[in-house]
């Protein structure tokens, strides 16, 4: 029988398989510590965005954003990413070694026997959004030029913006509102817990306290319990 992607394997952080090829591994926080945690969110962000996230990049590049696919626009940049920098994810997958090819279906990266197609594409950036807690794209398309000339104004405003702007560290307020909530004796152990499992648990705390005040509402006569489902009261119910 086999085990391949299985949930409870993964959450301990067993190795998700995209293609016979390519697997993603799931870093413990301490590794991404180590690694940089900008560093870190950087390297997703080159794997997630659409062509609405990076308006600015492509334009400057000559690019219509919105005569180009995520699965495009990934090809594109793929020859940046050095597997000094990706092996936290991908081990020894060397990305900027894959070479484009036309097909009678598309384009596809190719190296060797590993083929990234844009399927395969898919199934790897749904998993790093799931993995990460990254809700899926907002804006799949624009209404008009109009809209479409005032969203790349606006996005070399946030680019400027950005370079400006402090960079916060979210993996630090999630762990200080864990340990807030548990004790000073869980701040070591979270160091441990490989990424998938550490957002799991942090959205599975905020589940508990969220079905808590439901609760504490209806035993108060605030809420209804007859307008609530029993899914929103199952403190195990599952968070896909």
């Amino acid at each position: 029988m086999s085990n391949v992607n299985d949930e409870l394997q993964i959450f301990y952080g067993e190795k998700y398989e995209v293609t016979d090829h390519i697997v993603i591994k799931s870093p413990t926080i301490s590794e991404i510590k180590d690694y940089g945690e900008n560093n870190y969110f950087s390297l997703i962000s080159m794997f997630v965005s659409t062509p609405f996230d990076m308006i600015a990049q492509l334009d400057t590049m000559g690019i219509d954003f919105t005569k180009i696919s995520a699965f495009e626009m990934f090809c594109l940049f793929s020859a940046t990413l050095n597997v000094s920098d990706t092996k936290i994810l991908f081990g020894e997958v060397e990305f900027s070694k894959y070479e484009m090819f036309t097909t009678d279906t598309g384009i596809e990266l190719r190296c060797g026997k590993s083929v990234i197609s844009e399927p395969v594409y898919h199934i790897m950036t749904n998993y790093l959004r799931k993995m990460h807690l990254i809700p899926p794209p907002k804006y799949e398309d624009v209404g008009n030029e109009y809209t479409k000339q005032k969203l790349i104004e606006y996005a070399y405003d946030d680019l400027k913006f950005a370079k400006k702007k402090k960079r916060d560290s979210p993996l630090r307020n999630y762990i200080s509102f864990i340990v807030a909530r548990d004790g000073i004796q869980s701040y070591r152990s979270i160091l441990d817990l490989p990424i998938n499992a550490f957002f799991e648990i942090l959205t599975r705390k905020q589940n508990i306290e969220s079905i808590d005040h439901i609760y504490t509402g209806i035993y108060t006569g605030n809420i209804d319990a007859n307008k609530i489902s029993k899914k929103e009261l199952n403190y195990f119910r599952s968070l896909s």
